[in-house]
């Protein structure tokens, strides 16, 4: 686990309630490799991403999300950027197509790289129950994007979400793509950064909640999740604005 990944997870169980946890992680800024790598490597099209790089954008930010879904636990965003002498891994694609143990591994290699550009964001349950989930994920996206781009200062950017809607704020030119985890290599590593990220921090919500499993569901709604809400009622990770938690 690195360095960055462990603050996060820290900073998230020792926030105070109302509070937007906001961890970003960073790899250090170094001189790319003079060799640009092709997608021929990577089996996504990245179309959009080839398109952009031959109109003399400097880099291509791809931006992704895990945690909407849940009935506990924050949501996390991370975005992840290219350039025309970024070396792309064959294995990347969205993280719902890959196993657990696939995005570790590829979790390890896009985050170990010297060149890598991402940042991380994690928005808190508070947070998800103040201004609702749609707001809070679209808050956690553009706080991750503005993270990198005062890192990338100066440079022409052009950022890439997935989904069908664009957050306010962002100070770059913006393109939405649904599925475009599965279209878009800069998505597909976000889409591993944000998953893994989020995955480990509700582990470990289930060792400070160990009678709901959420190491297993990830706070998901399964029939096991659901139970242990009956039986022993929400605990302070659960989303008190979602059904079937919300008291109308």
């Amino acid at each position: 686990m690195t360095k960055g990944l462990k603050n996060a997870i820290a900073f998230h169980h020792r926030r105070s309630p109302r509070l937007i946890a906001k961890a970003s992680l960073s790899a250090k800024e170094t001189t790319v490799k003079p060799k640009y790598a092709t997608t021929e490597r990577n089996s996504l099209p990245s179309i959009r991403e080839k398109h952009y790089l031959s109109e003399n954008y400097d880099i291509v930010i791809g931006v992704d999300e895990a945690g909407r879904g849940p009935l506990a636990g924050p949501v996390v965003s991370a975005s992840f950027a290219i350039n025309r002498n970024s070396e792309k891994i064959k294995e990347v694609n969205d993280s719902k197509r890959i196993s657990e143990q696939q995005r570790e591994s590829l979790f390890a290699q896009l985050t170990s790289d010297s060149t890598a550009r991402y940042t991380v964001n994690v928005t808190s349950r508070e947070v998800i129950d103040e201004i609702n989930i749609l707001q809070a994920t679209m808050e956690s996206m553009k706080n991750s994007v503005a993270e990198l781009l005062s890192k990338e200062n100066g440079k022409k950017a052009v950022v890439l979400i997935d989904g069908n809607k664009i957050p306010s704020g962002i100070l770059a030119a913006c393109e939405c793509i649904v599925r475009g985890d599965s279209k878009e290599y800069c998505i597909a590593a976000a889409s591993i950064i944000a998953k893994v990220t989020r995955d480990r921090i509700m582990i470990e919500c289930g060792k400070k909640y160990p009678k709901y499993g959420f190491d297993e569901h990830k706070g998901y709604g399964t029939v096991k999740h659901l139970a242990a809400i009956k039986e022993h009622g929400p605990c302070p990770e659960h989303r008190k604005s979602f059904k079937p938690l919300r008291k109308d």
